[in-house]
């Protein structure tokens, strides 16, 4: 009978989870509307003041995109080119923090002289590219990180990816990233890049005022290095796609942009706009047949991104976790979360109590203030997050709790306390 009994409790949590797991969504748009949010590269001889002499690095076949729909992509241009020549996309992943393609900020190195911050901008949010000083928000930029091992002579461009520090924060929503070996992409799954590349697969092609969207099928790496043998090592680290006809792609301006997917109720970034487009002469720099598109694989990344980025990285603390406080035996806590959200349900297992606290994560030590339901229970705590992957346990400061009943004292969490919860499963 006690062993009846766990089984039933386990089964109950697991069900809980999968309820929080499956309607976080919706409390991402709530609190995603009160935050007043929303739900490539270079001319054909010069890389950011470096000349290029290998090849172009990499929306064809695409169409415009709807203004707000991705409000954390980021255009990176340069202040000694208004016309948007040398401009990258980027991704906004933190409020301080843009992802980018390490080939688009190479200027910072090898610049003669060497870019500064003052050189260049970013403008979260952007739809219009002709719009850089009247729409989205224009920051600065602080200081540029490429990947310590990034070497823009190696023919197939290895580490592609850096960070860009703004000086201001940004109030736009954020990009969630991928856990570390926690994201399975399989081929023919559809991603979507965006950004504000050429429109037409030739070194002179037409540039869009409007931001782009294109859909593409990711491509297993054994494809991808069967079309360009000879040509490019596709190592792990990379994600291809596009499709065997070519006539979709990411191109020129494209570069440092993201690759999405829909996963978990959630956008994510599996990909980095890095290059593509085979080196014969007469080939189309991009869309061409067989000619996929090749992106720095985040997910081969985060522990560079950590080092630099604040967690929460999307899922680090997905969950059900318990307390070793007396007052909170038999208690769990399911958590979920993306990368400015956190959605977190409270149970006991005589099921007679049922809690939903929903609360902003942007900035990781901003309090969150979320509403238990049925106790009409108001409860404000800051969570105190820990940097290293997997995350095994996390602390919560309960702020404030009160009901609209009765005093602080009968509330479930004790106010004041340093609440250590450590994880289930």
């Amino acid at each position: 009978m006690k062993i009846f009994i766990m089984k039933f409790k386990q089964l109950f949590v697991v069900c809980v989870f999968c309820v929080v797991f499956t309607s976080t969504s919706l409390w991402s748009q709530e609190i995603s509307s009160e935050l007043n949010t929303s739900p490539n590269s270079l001319s054909d001889g010069e890389l950011n003041g470096v000349k290029n002499s290998q090849r172009i690095p990499r929306i064809i076949g695409g169409k415009d995109a709807q203004a707000g729909v991705w409000p954390w992509i980021t255009y990176i241009g340069y202040t000694s080119d208004p016309e948007g020549y040398s401009s990258c996309g980027g991704s906004l992943i933190h409020p301080y923090w843009v992802l980018t393609a390490a080939h688009c900020v190479d200027g910072f190195n090898l610049g003669d002289p060497p870019l500064t911050g003052d050189d260049m901008f970013a403008v979260v949010g952007l739809h219009k590219r002709n719009r850089t000083d009247t729409e989205g928000e224009r920051l600065t930029i602080n200081r540029v990180i490429q990947h310590p091992q990034w070497n823009r002579l190696n023919p197939s461009w290895y580490y592609d990816i850096a960070l860009v520090q703004l000086k201001e924060p940004s109030t736009q929503q954020l990009l969630s990233l991928p856990l570390q070996d926690n994201i399975d992409i399989k081929p023919n799954t559809l991603a979507t890049a965006v950004g504000w590349g050429i429109i037409e697969p030739k070194a002179d092609g037409a540039s869009p005022d409007v931001l782009q969207e294109v859909e593409l099928s990711i491509v297993s790496n054994e494809t991808c290095q069967t079309t360009y043998e000879g040509e490019y090592k596709i190592l792990d680290s990379m994600i291809c796609a596009g499709f065997e006809e070519g006539k979709k792609d990411t191109c020129t301006n494209d570069s440092g942009g993201p690759l999405v997917i829909f996963k978990e109720s959630q956008w994510q970034q599996v990909g980095i706009v890095s290059f593509g487009g085979h080196k014969t002469e007469g080939a189309p720099i991009c869309a061409g047949p067989d000619a996929y598109g090749v992106y720095t694989r985040v997910s081969a990344f985060i522990d560079f991104i950590a080092k630099y980025v604040p967690l929460p990285i999307a899922g680090a603390y997905d969950g059900v976790w318990t307390s070793t406080l007396p007052t909170l035996a038999n208690t769990y806590f399911v958590l979920r979360n993306t990368a400015d959200t956190i959605a977190i349900a409270i149970l006991t297992d005589n099921g007679k109590n049922w809690y939903a606290l929903l609360g902003a994560m942007g900035i990781p030590t901003s309090t969150m203030t979320s509403v238990i339901s049925t106790e009409n229970m108001m409860v404000e705590f800051k969570p105190i997050l820990t940097e290293s992957l997997p995350i095994t346990e996390i602390t919560l400061t309960v702020i404030n709790c009160r009901t609209k009943q009765s005093s602080a004292d009968t509330c479930l969490l004790p106010m004041g306390k340093n609440i250590k919860l450590n994880k289930m499963f």
